[in-house]
């Protein structure tokens, strides 16, 4: 059970960075995708992941993420992005790179939920806090 936990954390590291990885530095992801979050998580929201920490800026039209010195749309680097679920208490999304690397999975999936008014958990376990 542990290795499975490891492998999922790696497996998540591994798709943030891709996902910063393609910013071009511009701050603008140049991409004709959108997304539309709900008010409930609208603002930036900071925590730590395996010690480093993290912001996700959530506005009307986008989300961007910070860490590791990056900055970078969700947005940029995608063929495609479904919001599958939006609702007062939950946001998922599914996103598929445009170019992933070999022997790469090219799809993530990032579920956002609702703890209380301050705080969410991304994917089940990575705590944020409202700031």
């Amino acid at each position: 059970m542990k290795k499975k936990s490891v492998l999922f954390v790696a497996a998540l590291l591994v798709s943030f960075l891709l996902l910063v990885s393609c910013d071009d530095g511009s701050g603008n992801s140049g991409s004709s995708l959108s997304v539309a979050p709900p008010s409930w998580i609208i603002g930036t929201w900071s925590g730590t992941f395996m010690g480093v920490s993290m912001t996700y800026e959530f506005t009307s039209n986008d989300i961007v993420v910070t860490a590791y010195g990056y900055t970078s749309s969700i947005l940029t680097g995608l063929s495609s992005l479904t919001e599958d679920v939006v609702s007062d208490t939950e946001y998922k999304i599914t996103c598929t790179e445009s170019d992933p690397e070999p022997d790469e999975d090219a799809t993530s999936t990032s579920d956002f939920v609702k703890d209380s008014s301050t705080q969410f958990t991304l994917n089940g376990f990575l705590v944020f806090t409202k700031q």
